[in-house]
């Protein structure tokens, strides 16, 4: 089931934005989503906020993927729910300002 996850998010073109708020998701799955996002032109906000993200798993997954990415469209990030990953949010943030991604607490 899990491999479909990418292959549908790559493929949907009507999807604008998700919400995966407090969904219990892990590096694992961070990185399972930036690997079907990769390839999705259509999503412009992403809020993974309330998850289990470490900065060198999930975070850094979504991170490689936006910076990577040639057809990914994300606009609005919010990836910091405690004051220790907004700090290493706010530390990253110039390179996802350098493609165009407002990041942080509620994207901002």
């Amino acid at each position: 089931m899990a491999a479909t996850i990418p292959t549908a998010l790559a493929s949907t073109s009507s999807l604008v934005a998700l919400d995966l708020t407090n969904n219990n998701l892990d590096d694992a799955g961070a990185k399972c989503l930036a690997d079907g996002l990769a390839q999705n032109s259509s999503l412009r906000v992403l809020k993974l906020s309330g998850n289990q993200l470490s900065p060198d798993g999930g975070v850094q997954a979504v991170r490689s993927m936006l910076v990577r990415s040639r057809v990914c469209q994300i606009k609005s990030l919010d990836l910091a729910d405690d004051d220790q990953q907004l700090r290493f949010v706010m530390g990253i943030r110039d390179e996802f300002a350098t493609v165009g991604v407002v990041v942080g607490r509620g994207g901002t």
